[in-house]
């Protein structure tokens, strides 16, 4: 499932991104000389990206240039897994109030779960 990206995500991950390169300048992880280059890859990606998936092959192109932004791609992935779960479930139990869809009981004959 696909998630919209506004304007406010794409300036928050900015701002993360630019405090992942001020870090690695600091630890000596990259070079002044890679700033221009790293500032317009991450400038042409978020201005493309629409979509959560489009983010996350940003940031895994980003992260196969330079490697410092391997954590971005990690975080990325784990925040858009628990917020598809939780949109998931919220979805489930709209479902479940209008009768669309029935929580599955345990049964211990069968040893399953059965709606």
């Amino acid at each position: 499932m696909e998630v919209m990206v506004d304007q406010n995500y794409k300036d928050a991950l900015a701002q993360s991104l630019l405090n992942v390169i001020l870090a690695a300048l600091e630890n000596k992880e990259i070079d002044e000389s890679e700033l221009r280059f790293v500032s317009r890859a991450i400038i042409a990606g978020l201005k493309t990206a629409q979509t959560s998936a489009d983010i996350l092959t940003f940031l895994q192109n980003l992260a196969l240039k330079w490697p410092i932004f391997k954590e971005s791609v990690d975080t990325f992935q784990s925040k858009l897994k628990a917020s598809l779960e939780k949109q998931t479930a919220l979805e489930a139990l709209k479902l479940m109030k209008v009768g669309k869809i029935f929580p599955a009981q345990w049964d211990p004959k069968l040893g399953i779960h059965v709606t």
